[in-house]
């Protein structure tokens, strides 16, 4: 079912969910975790059983490669970025009409973010309306990169630097990241998160 995160503690990780993890994330108070829809860490179906069913929502994120300087955007490797990414999502049961995130993955400068960044997120955004939007358009970046595509993009997920361009002043985000790479639970059950906090309806889904 489709649903929406209201004013909750969440995370993301590259690491996968398996039982023990799942209870230390329950302990934690933590209510969804974003997990990737593609890699070597990508989200399994077995995990989203765990997780769904240890009622935690999932969020979705797009990270195919490393999308951290200009070189990556490029509106060929957006196309082939969007069309995979909803390919992916239906694969793994997400709900029609929830987010999938993209990722601007560093500070990116005010001629990348109207240039190579803009090509890609064109690209994108032509693919999602050719299927008839099948998903929402997420996007995670700095202040600056949220703040130029704030009416194309309409889920805007604030990165955990705070030295990111626009970062410290921005407002406007649905889901805002911070303490990267933190360490929580033990054992099985240890995992490295960033933790989220959500500002109104971020598209987690179960």
């Amino acid at each position: 079912m489709k649903e929406g995160i209201l004013m909750a503690l969440g995370c993301d990780t590259a690491t996968a969910i398996n039982a023990a993890r799942l209870q230390t994330l329950v302990n934690g108070g933590y209510t969804f975790v974003g997990r990737y829809l593609a890699g070597s860490y990508a989200l399994t179906a077995s995990e989203k059983s765990i997780i769904t069913g240890g009622g935690l929502f999932i969020v979705s994120i797009w990270e195919k490669g490393s999308p951290t300087s200009s070189s990556y955007f490029t509106a060929a490797k957006g196309t082939s970025d969007a069309t995979d990414a909803i390919a992916a999502a239906k694969a793994i049961g997400q709900p029609l009409g929830t987010p999938i995130y993209f990722t601007v993955d560093y500070d990116a400068s005010t001629s990348d973010i109207t240039g190579p960044i803009k090509n890609y997120l064109q690209a994108v955004k032509a693919v999602f309306a050719t299927q008839n939007y099948p998903y929402e358009l997420g996007l995670y970046g700095s202040g600056a990169v949220l703040s130029y595509y704030q009416n194309t993009f309409t889920y805007p997920w604030l990165a955990g630097s705070t030295g990111w361009s626009g970062s410290k002043t921005y407002t406007g985000y649905v889901l805002k990241q911070y303490a990267n790479n933190t360490s929580i639970g033990s054992g099985t059950g240890q995992i490295t998160i960033d933790k989220d906090d959500s500002n109104g309806a971020a598209g987690g889904w179960k």
